[in-house]
């Protein structure tokens, strides 16, 4: 209700001022035009005259302060990825290359079976030859056991079947032998 005694004046609704065009006089490049009151047109009546309200840091609502001691997060460092792949293409590449030689080094290859000497001093070695597409010729050096000389050596070609023995003789001194092939091929 209202006191008849107290004239009331009729209140306008309040509409913000249209935008001042660019060069019109109180109009300031770069801001926005003022309404009213100086408050910008866009704000509520009472709301302080200036822009949007202050943005905390990352990862803190705005109006709360950051907790004491806490950082903005770290960018991490991508040297240890760096470095761990760096590691895998070496040892790949250290493969690769030990893989080439090994094969490289492919070709015939002789096993001895039988290694021996006799009571009057004979030598014989025997084996198999495996990997060779013709006939190759086996090396073979018998080396006493005590002390590793070489007593006697020999060669022979393999059979077509790859079998081959190496016969010789050593010094009635000589008690064990140790044969060696020492080469395979022609």
């Amino acid at each position: 209700m209202t006191n008849p005694t107290v004239p009331v004046p009729p209140v306008a609704p309040m509409t913000p001022a249209p935008p001042a065009p660019p060069g019109a006089p109180g109009a300031t490049p770069g801001y926005a035009p003022m309404g009213p009151g100086g408050t910008p047109p866009y704000a509520a009546p009472g709301a302080p005259g200036y822009g949007a309200p202050p943005v905390g840091p990352p990862g803190v609502a705005p109006g709360y302060a950051a907790p004491v001691g806490a950082e903005a997060p770290k960018k991490k460092s991508k040297a240890g990825l760096v470095i761990a792949l760096l590691v895998v293409v070496l040892l790949l590449v250290g493969g690769a290359v030990a893989f080439l030689i090994a094969g490289s080094g492919t070709g015939p290859t002789a096993t001895i079976r039988e290694c021996r000497i006799d009571a009057d001093g004979s030598l014989t070695a025997a084996g198999k030859v495996d990997g060779a597409d013709e006939s190759a010729k086996v090396h073979v050096e018998f080396r006493n056991s005590d002390g590793n000389d070489v007593v006697d050596s020999g060669s022979t070609d393999a059979s077509s079947s790859g079998t081959w023995e190496v016969t010789g003789s050593a010094s009635d001194d000589v008690q064990k032998v140790t044969c060696v092939v020492t080469r395979v091929g022609n």
